[in-house]
């Protein structure tokens, strides 16, 4: 299976980015974590990084300066970006958000969990997603 090398977490709220990074790390913990704390940054920071882009992008909705809509347009109207699978994660579980994120591209849209313990499962669940559907390379 193809190892899942990194994941770049995009939420403007610490404790949230906590969660992800500690769920991730029980869920595979050789990957490495990048974060952003709003859009802006997270779209410097894909700009920067085109050799070494990561598996998956975790984009939070609400943000300041660049919400997750915004931020998600860009990423799937970049070639360079676009086959990366970006995976809402908000609090809000509005139906509108949920179909203008999927009609934007997101692969799948989740509303956060209270509980460690569940991020862990939403996180445990995607990355094994991941793993079935690309066998690794030879």
């Amino acid at each position: 299976m193809k190892e899942i090398k990194s994941i770049l977490v995009v939420d403007d709220d610490l404790d949230d980015r906590s969660f992800f990074v500690e769920a991730i790390g029980e869920s595979s913990p050789h990957t490495k974590i990048m974060q952003a704390e709003d859009g802006e940054i997270a779209l410097k920071l894909l700009d920067t990084i085109l050799l070494n882009l990561p598996d998956f992008i975790f984009l939070d909705l609400n943000m300041p300066k660049k919400n997750g809509k915004s931020v998600l347009k860009e990423i799937k109207g970049n070639q360079f970006l676009q086959h990366i699978p970006v995976y809402i994660f908000s609090t809000t579980s509005d139906p509108k958000d949920i179909r203008e994120s999927m009609e934007l591209g997101a692969k799948s849209f989740i509303t956060k969990p209270f509980a460690l313990c569940d991020w862990i499962k939403q996180i445990k669940s995607i990355l094994s997603l991941k793993h079935n559907k690309y066998p690794e390379e030879n």
